[in-house]
């Protein structure tokens, strides 16, 4: 772990060097996310999951980008695999080269391994900054919360017997974002 972030501080250091030198955000335009993390579950129903998110937007001025994408949620406790479709909103605070940010992104999911039956929606907040390496592109670091709709088979005891309930599973993460 302490290699990998040492690789992305280096990685960090060497192209922001090279780039444009003046300290203005973003330009207006069309872009691309990906946004890949391991996202730890928190509370009575949280899971580990695998999170990567492939997102289209447009870029509106220095502070405001919408996009809508696709991605995949991959549960490792029980093999699943949801296919969300997502609606993203970005925004800067400042139009400088680092700037702190707020994303928020909503969606609903489909079961890859169930005939992309209906899973249940998904809203996921995330903070942190945005450090802009060239024109367009730049890297997100953050904080993201995530909650996600989904089924649970619940066992009462032998009168009562198993339950399938409909509950929130909630994870948090470090993430990596990438526009291009």
């Amino acid at each position: 772990m302490k290699r990998t972030l040492l690789s992305v501080l280096i990685l960090f250091l060497v192209t922001t060097s090279f780039g444009n030198n003046n300290n203005k955000g973003l330009v207006n335009g069309f872009k691309g996310v990906f946004e890949p993390a391991y996202q730890f579950g928190v509370g009575e129903y949280g899971l580990d999951r695998f999170k990567v998110n492939l997102i289209g937007g447009y870029q509106f001025n220095p502070y405001v980008s919408i996009g809508v994408g696709s991605g995949l949620r991959y549960y490792f406790n029980n093999s699943n695999a949801l296919v969300p479709l997502i609606f993203d909103l970005k925004i800067n605070f400042m139009n400088r080269k680092v700037s702190p940010y707020f994303s928020i992104s909503a969606g609903y999911n489909f079961n890859a391994f169930n005939s992309f039956k209906k899973a249940g929606y998904l809203i996921n907040p995330a903070i942190g900054v945005c450090i802009r390496v060239y024109e367009k592109s730049a890297l997100y670091l953050g904080f993201e919360i995530e909650a996600q709709q989904k089924d649970f088979v619940n066992y009462y005891g032998s009168y009562f017997g198993y339950i399938k309930e409909t509950k929130h599973s909630y994870s948090m993460s470090l993430n990596l974002g990438l526009t291009f």
